[in-house]
């Protein structure tokens, strides 16, 4: 994890997993970015920007999302029944209930910590 003075910059970590390949163009979608290892979407133009949950949501219901690396996974923390993971490549968060992957607000968690 990058961190400048004791501060996480997750644009940072989206720089260098596109360097690594780890985070790929979509065909045709306008700067639209999908991470390999759990296929969150971001957007690019001129710089990262997170897509929040719902918007998720709703961009990949139109696209085969489902790739979801367990090995790329890191355990943050365990709520209740839900364990939430951060992705290695792309540090974004998801959580897990039941084996059901659900994408969680990254800024929102970001601050919780």
């Amino acid at each position: 994890m990058l961190r400048t003075k004791d501060r996480f910059y997750w644009s940072d970590a989206l720089y260098l997993a596109k360097g690594r390949d780890e985070v790929v163009e979509l065909a045709q979608s306008g700067g639209l970015f999908r991470c390999i290892a759990c296929s969150a979407l971001f957007r690019f133009s001129e710089r990262w920007s997170r897509i929040k949950p719902f918007e998720y949501f709703q961009l990949s219901k139109h696209r085969d999302s489902s790739l979801m690396n367990i090995e790329k996974m890191e355990l943050v923390r365990v709520k209740g029944a839900q364990s939430l993971y951060q992705c290695a490549c792309c540090k974004s968060f998801w959580w897990n209930e039941g084996g059901a992957w659900n994408k969680a607000d990254d800024e929102i968690v970001e601050k919780e910590k």
